[in-house]
């Protein structure tokens, strides 16, 4: 599997995250439990109906690699995160076991939630997001060009890797593209 499909399946993975979590976050909104006071006011369901659409808008721009999607994306996942963690420590204030298991599950939603996006703002991932699938298809490269992303800053480079030395650089961060370690304790 190439590249360019490995990026493609993990954004199919990464818009399927995203719309389940948005489910997710409209279902608790809506759940008797925790907000079911908040939601008896038409205000609340104006207020309810523009979360969904925020969400519905979020994922069809991140769907179709538009700027905005690219920007929607973590915040939507950082409100949502965020959202999780402070419904999950309210369920475990209410101090039944049910919703002390159910604060338990939106604690770990919420950190699973937070955790991609690591993913997201990868600089490999950017790369993919805003470029043409083909310019990542490693037929076109050069002949001894390989694709590599830099080790400190995830950015995608096409290198020779017979050429690279330690004083190499990474364009984007500066960095040094290669680390070598001397072994002095090898047997000769």
């Amino acid at each position: 599997m190439d590249l360019n499909q490995q990026m493609l399946n993990l954004h199919k993975h990464m818009i399927r995250f995203i719309s389940i979590n948005s489910i997710i976050f409209i279902l608790v909104i809506t759940s008797d439990r925790l907000y079911g006071v908040f939601l008896s006011s038409s205000y609340s369901i104006i207020f309810l109906c523009i979360l969904a659409s925020i969400c519905i808008f979020g994922i069809y721009n991140f769907k179709n690699r538009t700027r905005i999607g690219y920007t929607l994306a973590p915040t939507l996942l950082t409100f949502i995160g965020g959202f999780f963690a402070i419904s999950g420590i309210l369920s475990f204030l209410l101090g039944n076991t049910i919703d002390i298991l159910q604060g338990g599950l939106l604690i770990l939603l919420a950190f699973t939630t937070l955790k991609r996006l690591k993913t997201i703002k990868s600089e490999t991932f950017k790369s993919w997001y805003y470029l043409d699938g083909l310019q990542l298809n490693p037929g076109t490269l050069n002949e001894d060009e390989v694709l590599a992303s830099c080790p400190t800053c995830l950015s995608l480079l096409a290198v020779i890797p017979s050429r690279l030395t330690p004083d190499d650089n990474c364009p984007n961060c500066g960095h040094n593209l290669v680390n070598y370690s001397i072994d002095t304790n090898e047997e000769e």
